[in-house]
């Protein structure tokens, strides 16, 4: 009954609400939320989103396993392809760029190719034969690789797009296109385009002999918006510390907390008692914290360890998710601290929330002492010991988790 479309020669007649045209400039997405107002929706912003399931997520990490990749590894796709040749940068320049990503940035490259583009990207592997060389994925599939990287570099084509969405930072590199348009993205985010302005810019054609546009862009032109993408990136994802209480003093461990700015503890004992170290107790360390001017959080019944069949099954069910939900609201809104008694992260099992929230795009950063910190890195610590139901507890610490 109610059909709503924008004024377009006869396809006016179709709708019941036309959308009319302003001269404002727009971007693609403020352009497409035009099509809201007559429903009387307000456009929320201008940020896109996806997501993928648990299911793919898992996925893409056995794919990439069995290519050899380690979890531990800092990745970047990098895509080649385009549906019209005049928006394909040179194949043997991403072959450059690839290479010198390697080297220069430390990222393995992972070479991703669309359906009919293998030539294309045989081409880029032959120059830069160290980065992986994906096969033609589904899109979901490719959702899931380019969700797990630390940065995506594309054309102007539809792969370039699922970076923003999926809060990977992304390089786009644009020749006749109108990146001020499809580029819509934000620097703060760790987006950024590349694109030479020339007289023939902005020609929107699908085919041309000359390609002036795509030869004045350099590989260090590429590999700059990279670095700084992924500068950009580290800065700004939202930070979660971790801690454990181990066998210290109530003044120490007060000490430890103030020494790195935190000002929300978030208990993550599945059984907050303490017989050795009462003053670890719930309720004696909720007043403490309180009267120190940090805020005290229990998690335990979502995040606590012990869990039938082990932790790291645990982290896929939805009790787990929503319990991180909530840990990474409260993140959100103070300097905040994951706490368990192992004194050691790879012995207890927030190395198991530290790797989920790292995969989501956040930066987990462990407490070591009152000036020593470890930031974490996809499963550096499961070499360690495997989960066998809770944590592994060591020293005066034991038995309390």
């Amino acid at each position: 009954r109610q059909r709503v479309g924008f004024d377009y020669r006869g396809r006016r007649l179709l709708y019941t609400d036309i959308v009319r045209r302003d001269a404002r400039p727009k971007n693609a997405i403020e352009f497409h939320l035009e099509a809201l107002r007559p429903l009387g929706v307000a456009p929320a912003g201008l940020e896109t989103h996806l997501a993928t399931s648990p299911a793919e997520d898992a996925w893409a990490a056995n794919h990439l396993h069995e290519k050899g990749i380690s979890a531990s590894e800092r990745l970047a796709v990098v895509h080649a392809g385009a549906s019209w040749p005049a928006k394909r940068w040179f194949a043997e320049r991403f072959g450059e760029l690839a290479k010198r990503m390697g080297t220069e940035l430390g990222v393995r490259v992972l070479l991703t190719t669309g359906p009919g583009e293998e030539e294309i990207v045989g081409r880029v592997a032959r120059v830069a034969p160290e980065a992986v060389l994906l096969e033609v994925l589904s899109i979901r599939q490719v959702m899931a690789v380019v969700k797990r990287c630390q940065v995506l570099v594309a054309n102007d084509c539809g792969i370039l797009h699922l970076g923003p969405a999926l809060g990977t930072p992304t390089v786009g590199i644009f020749g006749p296109g109108e990146p001020e348009i499809w580029f819509p993205y934000s620097p703060a985010a760790g987006h950024y385009v590349v694109h030479k302005e020339l007289d023939c810019s902005r020609c929107h054609r699908d085919f041309c002999d000359e390609l002036r546009c795509m030869a004045a862009i350099q590989v260090d032109d590429v590999l700059a918006a990279a670095a700084h993408a992924l500068q950009q990136a580290a800065a700004t994802r939202p930070t979660v510390y971790t801690v454990g209480h181990s066998s210290l003093s109530l003044e120490e461990f007060l000490a430890r907390l103030r020494a790195h700015g935190i000002r929300r503890l978030v208990d993550v004992r599945r059984f907050p008692t303490s017989r050795a170290f009462p003053h670890f107790d719930r309720e004696a360390l909720a007043a403490t914290l309180s009267a120190a001017g940090i805020d005290y959080r229990w998690l335990g019944e979502g995040l606590g360890g012990f869990r039938s069949g082990g932790y790291q099954g645990y982290v896929q069910t939805p009790e787990f998710g929503a319990a991180l939900a909530e840990l990474k609201t409260l993140a959100d809104g103070l300097p905040t601290a994951v706490m368990c008694s192992e004194a050691l992260f790879f012995r207890c099992h927030r190395r198991f929330i530290a790797e989920e929230l790292v995969r989501q795009g956040w930066r987990v950063v462990h407490i070591i002492d009152l000036s020593r910190t470890q930031e974490h890195r996809l499963r550096q610590a499961y070499h360690a010991e495997q989960d066998m139901g809770g944590e592994t507890t060591h020293g005066q610490a034991k038995g309390h988790h």
